[in-house]
């Protein structure tokens, strides 16, 4: 599996009230019957996972995009809850940090855990315009070089029934490794 499905994985077994399963997204299963779909890379470039995004599109379920270098943006503009849109020219990746937004409102962060996450290192970031539906909150929008932009990085959405995640950026392993060392340089300390 890919680093940052193992991330995930990890955080989520922490709850013994989650189960998790893995399924590859060339498989297409017939059934979807989960509470939480994590689309790494999902929609790609090359349209592997679209049947299985139509499928949830018409189910009630929430899901999470990771996006990332293979990611087909293209395709996730195609979806029909138009949540998100990334509107791209070209297939690159921009470098971002993270830079919270003052206007989220879902849950609130203690400020020592947002400062943290505003110093992680940069993420891989799908280059292009975004933009987002009137029910969207983002936690933290993409800082480019020096300008903070109004494109999310990391965000939450709704419509109708259908409930989604936005992850714009590939590398969260680094955001991770950032956290362990830092966590370990406390201890040792």
């Amino acid at each position: 599996f890919p680093v940052t499905i193992q991330i995930f994985r990890s955080i989520l077994k922490e709850n013994p009230r989650y189960e998790i399963s893995f399924i590859n997204a060339r498989e297409n299963p017939s059934q979807l019957s989960y509470d939480l779909v994590i689309a790494h890379q999902v929609p790609s470039s090359d349209g592997v996972g679209n049947e299985i995004l139509k499928k949830l599109s018409s189910q009630s379920h929430a899901v999470l995009f990771v996006l990332g270098s293979q990611s087909g943006t293209h395709l996730l503009n195609e979806f029909p809850q138009n949540i998100f849109s990334i509107n791209n020219s070209r297939n690159s990746l921009n470098e971002a940090v993270a830079d919270a937004s003052q206007n989220f409102g879902f849950f609130n962060f203690e400020q020592s855990y947002i400062d943290k996450i505003n110093k992680f290192p940069p993420l891989l970031t799908p280059f292009g315009s975004y933009s987002t539906g009137s029910n969207v909150q983002t936690l933290f929008n993409q800082k480019i070089g020096n300008v903070v932009t109004q494109y999310p990085l990391i965000a939450y959405g709704t419509n109708s029934n259908f409930r989604a995640g936005l992850f714009a950026g590939e590398g969260i392993w680094k955001w991770f490794l950032n956290d362990v060392e830092s966590e370990e340089h406390a201890t040792l300390s």
